[in-house]
């Protein structure tokens, strides 16, 4: 569990009363837990957590060949706010439109 869900799920929500919450509803703290909890004594850590904590989740990142790459355009303020009216992937659609073009270009 990462840290921000630890924090958060420490936060009680507002209309609950602690009276409410019954310990026995706890998830049962398993030998596989175990095996990959992070060891410490105060601030020496023994044995870091496998995964280790923040540790990238989500989606394994795109190989080399398919990541897109991150540039600077100056474009008009007219011409943006035309392409931002037009709705969310707007940017998908101005790669759209360059790659058809360089398409086209590179038949000729």
């Amino acid at each position: 569990m990462s840290e921000r869900s630890i924090n958060s799920a420490a936060e009680e929500p507002e209309d609950c009363d602690p009276a409410d919450y019954d310990p026995d509803d706890a998830p049962e703290f398993t030998a596989e837990m175990a095996a990959r909890a992070q060891i410490a004594i105060g601030d020496k850590i023994i044995r870091e957590a496998d995964p280790p904590l923040g540790s990238r989740r989500g989606r394994p990142p795109k190989p080399e060949s398919e990541r897109k790459e991150l540039v600077s355009l100056r474009l008009s303020r007219d011409v943006v706010d035309w392409l931002r009216s037009t709705g969310p992937g707007w940017q998908t659609r101005v790669e759209a439109v360059l790659r058809a073009r360089m398409t086209a270009d590179s038949g000729e």
